[in-house]
């Protein structure tokens, strides 16, 4: 014959499935709650080597830009200077032109002066 439960005896079995459930929840909720503790890991892992990959990159930029400065500051005083030099010369060939000019109007007058005075010599 079976045997009915005491209410006591019901409410036990009810409370023990009830801690039974709870602990199932929480094993649950523990379970999920390592995966977000991995899934998070991952990410934050992957977030650091890509923010470390951003800034070798940004860094090489920085560095090859400053090179390229460098080089285009180093090129510039050299063209500053060959400016200077030219500059120099062409003032010195422009001189050389005007001293030219003058002697040539000095040996043309004098070409004149000799051309007149040879022709009044064979008259």
């Amino acid at each position: 014959m079976k045997r009915t439960l005491t209410t006591h005896e019901q409410d036990k079995r009810d409370l023990i499935r009830e801690l039974e459930d709870k602990d199932d929840e929480i094993d649950r909720l523990r379970d999920h709650l390592e995966q977000v503790e991995k899934d998070y890991g991952e990410l934050v892992e992957n977030l650091n080597k890509e923010t470390d990959s951003r800034v070798t990159e940004l860094q090489s930029q920085l560095e090859e830009t400053a090179g390229i400065s460098g080089a285009l500051k180093s090129q510039l005083n050299d063209l500053g200077q060959k400016v200077v030099v030219l500059t120099a010369e062409r003032e010195r060939y422009r001189k050389d032109c005007v001293k030219m000019q003058t002697q040539y109007e000095q040996l043309a007058n004098q070409s004149q002066k000799y051309v007149k005075k040879v022709l009044v010599q064979c008259r």
